[in-house]
């Protein structure tokens, strides 16, 4: 039983990064650079669009205080 809960918990959330790609892509404007559902490479911090929605409300994402410095060149 705890085995096919753990996986439908694995699946929910597999599901759910599919689905967020999907709204953010067909959002006005679309992400720039396009992001992948299939790809996780470029995403989280690591992209603008997925940072912002990750960084704590306490913090501001516009401030390069709080942005790593790969994604210093998304800001531009």
């Amino acid at each position: 039983l705890n085995k096919g809960a753990d996986s439908a918990r694995g699946d929910d959330a597999a599901g759910l990064k599919m689905a967020v790609v999907g709204w953010l892509m067909h959002g006005c404007p679309a992400p720039e650079p396009a992001l992948e559902s299939g790809q996780k490479t470029g995403r989280g911090f690591y992209h603008d669009v997925t940072a912002r929605l990750l960084c704590p409300v306490d913090y501001d994402w516009s401030n390069p205080q709080y942005v790593c410095s790969p994604c210093l060149h998304l800001l531009s």
